[in-house]
């Protein structure tokens, strides 16, 4: 502070060419005071004031609005005069106790430091020039810090930032949770995995097995519930039925059909998250392989049904292939082998699955649970923003899943990391329309008498014109 008064020139001189500042160094004043002089506290402020990049216009108000705020002028009074015992101050100057060393009055304002102290009457007008650029909280607090003041005002940035219905909307998504891994079952064929995925214009389901990771596929002549349904059986013809099938919410997976299917085959039908491809990621990772051998036995005019028998028949890292697994014996390929069948079925892989969890948690944490009632934005897909409102109306048995009433009115289930808590206030609004394929259920009056069952199972209640 007290070097502040003069302008300095810096130059770089080698140690050995300042022999007298050096030894002086060395014996320098035994003076342990810390009080600055009252001129270099003067010239100090005086600076600040004269260096402020604020308008005239604003300092004037700033001035006014001080002199008329009874608080600051009860401070400016403490600030100048002396502090009582804090138990004589009023409760309106008592958040100013614990910083009165850093408090000064000058030229008509009170400063802390650097920053003014914004009268209450400003305080409002500062908040929103504050989140002008509607950065985050802490981003606006930076800005709070550089040049203004008033007692709770970092708590009240964060209201104002929370509260605020843009910021919301652009937030960035929300962290990866730690990994649930899909349980393995001890017998092949237990448990299965099935999608649906395209390829140089034609249509394929895929049926995947956990325990020994076979494939097989079938193409479709259509995308219909029916057509998917009988590729199915025609697999589960050849290796049984399993006791759990898992699949994404797409429509062929939801609709009555295929519901009719599990309940007739006796099976369990499990379904991942809407929008939330990860949690349905064996099969996903099967498709990228078989697409990816697709690809090459298109491009190299070679047999695909021959790619695929490749797939099956090639051992992994227990020197075991699928189709080894799955029927205990390694089938003939074009590769000329001595390997003799063997019965029984060869033990499952080594698990390898804790180092996968333990590397892929370590930038991951659980989201906390999210109470029923509690008033949350949506958004499902990586293109949408955090611009749809709901109300979380149960958890789900399938994990980290709930069931939201969103403000169309519809019922749908989403996966945690695609909803927020908020504070907006909720209410459904009357613009009804039928193009999300995840409904489960409507919040409406009684059923009217006319209405349409689409593919996917979703109920159509026609306008009462038409009835």
């Amino acid at each position: 502070m007290k070097l502040q008064k003069y302008d300095f020139d810096l130059e770089y001189s080698p140690g050995k060419t300042m022999v007298v500042s050096d030894a002086l160094s060395r014996a320098y004043l035994n003076n342990q005071s810390t009080e600055i002089d009252q001129p270099d506290l003067i010239h100090c402020i005086q600076f600040t004031f004269d260096n402020l990049p604020i308008r005239f216009a604003r300092l004037t108000e700033f001035q006014k609005e001080t002199a008329s705020d009874t608080t600051l002028q009860q401070l400016k009074e403490y600030t100048l005069k002396g502090w009582p015992q804090q138990r004589d101050i009023p409760q309106t100057v008592k958040p100013y106790y614990n910083i009165r060393d850093e408090i000064v009055y000058n030229n008509g304002l009170l400063l802390k430091g650097q920053r003014i102290i914004i009268p209450s009457s400003l305080r409002s007008t500062m908040k929103a020039i504050i989140h002008q650029g509607h950065t985050g909280i802490e981003s606006c607090k930076n800005r709070a810090r550089m040049s203004v003041y008033w007692p709770g005002i970092n708590a009240q940035i964060e209201d104002l930032v929370s509260n605020c219905s843009l910021c919301p909307t652009y937030r960035n998504k929300q962290q990866k949770e730690t990994l649930i891994q899909p349980t393995v079952p001890n017998a092949p064929w237990t448990k299965v995995a099935s999608d649906l995925f395209p390829l140089y214009g034609h249509d394929y389901v895929i049926v995947t097995d956990y325990f020994s990771k076979y494939i097989e596929i079938e193409r479709l002549t259509d995308k219909s519930s029916a057509t998917v349904v009988n590729k199915i059986k025609k697999i589960y013809t050849r290796h049984g039925i399993p006791k759990e099938l898992c699949s994404d919410n797409g429509p062929e997976y939801t609709a009555a059909c295929f519901k009719q299917f599990v309940k007739e085959w006796d099976f369990k039908h499990t379904t991942s998250s809407p929008h939330f491809s990860q949690s349905n990621g064996f099969v996903e990772r099967a498709i990228q392989t078989v697409k990816k051998s697709l690809k090459k036995a298109h491009d190299g005019n070679k047999d695909p049904y021959l790619a695929l028998l490749v797939l099956n028949t090639t051992p992994g890292n227990d020197n075991k292939s699928p189709a080894a697994r799955l029927f205990g014996r390694q089938p003939r390929s074009t590769l000329p082998s001595l390997i003799q069948p063997a019965f029984p079925p060869p033990p499952p892989p080594k698990d390898t699955r804790a180092k996968t969890k333990e590397r892929y948690d370590q930038h991951a944490k659980d989201l906390p649970d999210i109470q029923p009632g509690t008033v949350v934005r949506i958004c499902a897909k990586e293109d949408e923003k955090w611009n749809q409102l709901g109300k979380v109306v149960e958890k789900c048995a399938e994990p980290r899943s709930y069931r939201v009433l969103n403000d169309k009115g519809n019922i749908v289930r989403r996966n945690r990391r695609h909803l927020i808590p908020c504070k907006d206030r909720f209410q459904i609004r009357n613009d009804f329309d039928y193009d999300d394929l995840e409904v489960t259920t409507r919040l409406s009056s009684p059923e009217p008498p006319n209405e349409i069952v689409t593919r996917s199972g979703r109920v159509v209640r026609k306008p009462t014109r038409y009835s």
